[in-house]
């Protein structure tokens, strides 16, 4: 069985208008090829079976040799006056753009909006394909009220999509195949029948249009070319027919097809991060994702591997432990609102295509990302930039269980932001509340003012300064460079980043003749985070054989005009310091001063220092055991 067009006309006491539910995404700030990214992986994630993880996989085609099977299957389309240029869609030269999840549930439920979903079940197919405005029926999804589908529509030349599912129903699979577009509405030439642009295509039944079933489907399916599911797969493909690559707020530069894929997978790195398997518990559903635009694989990176993502990364891990900021509304509504991690990193960028396309800011990132319980971005907060040009911060503020709907009622369609007009009194409170707390959590942290604090020691602004003058001098001796290392379990202090200073003037970390082979060494870069209201320098060292020294000594030496070296700071200038050492895998185990000797068996150490802001520094290890100091 083929399928065929069906138009939808006004009931009697009024109906919505295909162009009203095109209009209700209104003019959001993203562009529409991340709207659809953002929209249809949360619409994946919502219907994940939880079994196993959700694949998302996206692909931007030419019709090509199929070409012929779609004006077969798909012709006559809709009236002409309601959707132009549909038979020119079909042709070899046009693109679709083919989104596909494996490990959902797939569009199941009733197919007729005017049947009731059994004890359990979902109502995914009618509310994509025929309801407008819905309410959500996943708790604590990211979806709200369905609106946001329009965005499928509008990636379309056309306005066109056809929809295949397959689903468990009852005890059983069963395949869905139907098509719906979004046209202008009109009057039936020579009649009182007035259209409101919505069209479907597949099996007619009477007066209704229902999409085609099992083999029926499986039969179509294949003649047009759709991804297969494999043995007990469910999922939906859904495809965006005659992909509009000359969309409004995409630069030229994007406008051919290998540049939408790679702004399709940059798209995916900056708003579906959380869902990484690299980011999510191994305990927990994760999603992995694909794009391709043809043949070609277009590779996107990890998070943890991109330098302007990782301190969200590293924040997201760190919400459900103990090194987080909670907020808490102490009037009404008393509830718990929600919790904020914030960690620094490198400012340095790497900026490949996949990283740029869809970059939501520009410059060292200097966000929080606000998110609901789903775990999908909502946006970057902007906040402060770090004082220090060579470092960002990242963070994230994820609302409570408690707190999730006054957050969804404040979203738009698009899912982009919060926007707390039009919300009642609670609601209201609550997002506003967060936002400004969000806020000064972030310029407590960033943009503290310059003010002297006791022993010479300065505020973050100050700090800031310091280090960027201790960064600078020491890439300029041309001192061996340091790789980046991390920080051990029990390290204390908001706000961890890592630095980009280089370690000099080591102690017995040479092999030749007469030399001992090093017995301390430094190891990755230093990192810097705020420490006793300041800045402190934080860097790992490795002792070899800690059962044979006796004591491990940090020096901190000042490098003068000429290159000459001073352990004390000039005139007038803070004198730079080593605080304390701690073991790098348990913070219990420390020694404050420059010197750690009860090494009781530990490798692994971290020593915390603070810099002169007026000399470069550089770093040094002495070690001694019982016969000489090295």
């Amino acid at each position: 069985m083929t399928g065929q067009w069906k138009s939808q006309t006004f009931d009697a006491e009024g109906s919505s208008t295909a162009s009203g539910i095109l209009r209700q995404l209104g003019r959001p700030s993203l562009d529409e090829f991340t709207i659809l990214v953002r929209e249809a992986a949360q619409n994946s994630w919502d219907a994940r079976r939880g079994d196993s993880d959700v694949h998302f996989a996206m692909r931007l085609q030419r019709l090509g040799d199929r070409s012929e099977a779609w004006k077969d299957l798909l012709l006559p389309g809709p009236p002409a006056r309601s959707i132009d240029g549909f038979d020119a869609a079909l042709a070899p030269d046009s693109w679709q753009l083919i989104i596909s999840d494996r490990g959902t549930q797939g569009l199941a439920g009733p197919i007729r909006a005017t049947q009731r979903p059994r004890v359990g079940e979902k109502n995914d197919f009618v509310q994509f394909l025929r309801n407008v405005g819905e309410p959500r029926d996943t708790v604590l999804g990211g979806g709200t009220y369905g609106f946001g589908k329009g965005i499928f529509y509008r990636t379309s030349r056309v306005r066109t999509i056809l929809a295949d599912s397959r689903v468990l129903h009852g005890s059983r699979h069963q395949r869905r195949l139907m098509g719906a577009a979004l046209g202008d509405d009109l009057w039936e030439d020579g009649s009182d029948v007035r259209l409101t642009g919505r069209h479907w295509w597949g099996r007619l039944d009477g007066d209704v249009v229902d999409p085609l079933l099992d083999d029926d489907a499986d039969v179509v399916a294949r003649a047009l070319g759709l991804p297969e599911f494999e043995a007990d797969a469910t999922g939906t493909n859904i495809v965006v027919l005659a992909a509009d690559l000359e969309l409004g707020g995409i630069s030229e530069r994007r406008t051919n097809p290998t540049a939408i894929g790679v702004h399709l997978a940059s798209a995916i790195l900056w708003n579906l991060w959380p869902k990484f398997r690299a980011i999510s518990a191994s305990s927990e559903p994760a999603m992995t994702f694909s794009v391709h635009v043809e043949d070609e694989a277009i590779p996107i990176p990890s998070p943890t591997d991109v330098l302007g993502l990782r301190p969200f990364a590293e924040s997201f891990k760190l919400l459900g432990g103990g090194d987080k900021r909670t907020y808490n509304r102490t009037s009404e509504p008393r509830i718990h609102v929600g919790d904020l991690v914030v960690r620094t990193g490198l400012a340095e960028q790497i900026e490949t295509p996949v990283i740029a396309s869809a970059r939501p800011f520009d410059g060292p990132a200097h966000h929080v990302v606000r998110m609901r319980q789903a775990g999908l971005v909502v946006d970057y907060f902007e906040g402060p930039p770090h004082p220090d040009p060579l470092f960002c911060y990242g963070g994230v503020f994820r609302a409570s269980s408690e707190a999730d709907e006054f957050f969804a009622a404040a979203e738009p369609p698009t899912h982009d932001r919060w926007n707390p007009e039009g919300l009642d009194k609670s609601a209201r409170a609550v997002v506003d509340g967060a936002k400004r707390w969000i806020r000064d959590a972030a310029n407590r942290q960033f943009a503290m003012s310059a003010t002297p604090k006791g022993n010479g020691s300065r505020g973050l602004g100050h700090g800031s300064r310091r280090l960027s003058r201790l960064v600078a001098g020491l890439r300029a001796t041309g001192a061996d460079p340091i790789g980046i290392g991390g920080v051990g379990r029990g390290s204390a202090r908001n706000g961890e980043g890592r630095g980009t200073t280089s370690g000099a003037g080591r102690t017995g970390d040479g092999t030749g003749p007469g030399r001992r082979p090093q017995r301390a060494r430094l190891e990755g870069d230093p990192w810097v985070q705020p420490y006793e209201g300041s800045l402190g320098v934080f860097t790992r060292v490795r002792v070899e054989d800690p059962a044979s020294v006796t004591a491990v000594r940090a020096r901190l030496d000042v490098v003068l005009d000429g290159g000459s070296r001073e352990s004390a700071a000039p005139r007038g200038a803070f004198t730079p310091q080593v605080l304390g050492w701690y073991a790098a895998t348990d913070s219990s185990i420390n020694q404050a001063g420059d010197t750690v000797t009860a090494l009781r068996g530990v490798q692994d150490w971290v020593v915390v220092a603070q810099f002169s802001d007026a000399a470069v520094t550089r770093f040094r290890l002495e070690v001694e055991d019982d016969t000489d100091v090295a």
